[in-house]
């Protein structure tokens, strides 16, 4: 008596995550994000993050007419930005 060893694969247009489901893996991570996105993430306007692109105020990296921002730069940029601290009564 022989005994294939098979797989059984999810059908291909199924997502692997569906809402409230968990599939066990950690979900990928977003390296980059667009002007739209980081200027969300950061707090301000598109056309006041597109200005500071501009002047060479912010990390971004030029795809086309595109601008792209890594996620990393963006959070190393607020932190190096960040003032003020802890109060201490």
């Amino acid at each position: 008596m022989t005994i294939m060893n098979t797989e059984v694969n999810p059908a291909p247009n199924v997502p692997a995550k569906i809402s409230g489901e968990s599939s066990g893996q950690a979900a990928p991570i977003k390296l980059t994000i667009d002007a739209k996105q980081a200027a969300k993430y950061i707090g301000i306007s598109y056309w006041s993050i597109l200005e500071m692109c501009k002047r060479g105020e912010i990390p971004y990296i030029p795809v086309g007419n595109r601008k792209l921002f890594r996620m990393e730069s963006l959070i190393a940029w607020l932190a190096a930005r960040e003032t003020g601290g802890m109060r201490t009564i």
